[in-house]
């Protein structure tokens, strides 16, 4: 069974979408609460500005592979 949230909704989708949003950034903001996901968004986004350590074992290992025939 498939639900759209906004036919619910006065203002259709925008306005539960709105809404939505303005909950889920007050949850966010109260101490202790956390919501799915936002770990894993904050790792990926560290990943991607920073880079991924990768041990020196390792990298000479997929460096080997990627030159092997």
């Amino acid at each position: 069974i498939a639900i759209a949230p906004g036919s619910f909704t006065p203002g259709g989708d925008s306005a539960y979408t709105q809404r939505l949003d303005a909950l889920l950034n007050a949850l966010a903001n109260e101490p202790g609460v956390r919501l799915p996901g936002a770990r894993r968004h904050e790792a990926r986004l560290h990943a991607e500005t920073e880079g991924v350590e990768v041990p020196l074992e390792l990298l000479e290992q997929l460096e080997a592979f990627a030159t092997s025939e």
